[in-house]
């Protein structure tokens, strides 16, 4: 069940990323979307994680050993997926990145926000390829 005050709480979330560069480990599309379920549910199920990886192997390698071949069969494990066309603020999008790979991003609205390895993702709500939902 989402958080009464879950909206104000998300957008202190997309700020604090916002004004944070790209960090593997503390600040990446990952825990973005941690932070959002943090945000919306008052709960981070991977929490243990942060700080604990300093690249993208890192952070497959940590993934592993919980028994998950990506970053999206995590968030899997702790939302539901939705149709694209069904976004809702709060929704997690997992969308194209710049460098060539797939990025999780936040649905705020009419856009798609967050960050990527190659910096900030904004996006229309139809770039979304798949999305999960807390």
């Amino acid at each position: 069940m989402r958080l009464p005050d879950w909206r104000e709480r998300l957008s202190l979330v997309m700020r604090r990323h916002a004004d944070e560069p790209f960090t593997w480990g503390r600040s990446d599309c990952f825990l973005l979307a941690m932070d959002v379920c943090e945000a919306i549910l008052g709960t981070d199920p991977y929490a243990d994680e942060r700080g604990r990886y300093r690249s993208a192997v890192g952070a497959a390698r940590r993934l592993r050993r919980r028994g998950f071949g990506s970053p999206e069969d995590a968030l899997a494990a702790v939302s539901i997926l939705i149709e694209p066309a069904a976004v809702l603020p709060g929704d997690i999008a997992i969308v194209d990145d710049v460098s060539g790979g797939e990025a999780m991003a936040v649905v705020t609205g009419r856009l798609i926000e967050g960050k990527g390895v190659a910096g900030a993702i904004r996006l229309p709500l139809t770039a979304a390829k798949r999305a999960y939902r807390f």
